[in-house]
């Protein structure tokens, strides 16, 4: 029984982290890395969702 809730309790730990361990990753043409969820992109720029904040990159 103790290795079923051992388990259980892992198994609900690696779901609930796999999402926020999820990123897309956008270099910069200063070599920057930028990790995030791409929220919205355009041919002008591309919206980021970083930690809950959306930061607009313009492309050039």
């Amino acid at each position: 029984m103790k290795k079923i809730l051992i388990f259980l309790t892992a198994l609900a730990f690696i779901v609930v982290k796999l999402p926020l361990c999820y990123a897309e990753k956008i270099i910069l043409k200063n070599g920057k890395v930028i990790k995030g969820k791409i929220v919205e992109e355009h041919d002008e720029y591309i919206k980021v969702d970083i930690k809950g904040i959306a930061l607009t990159y313009y492309k050039d």
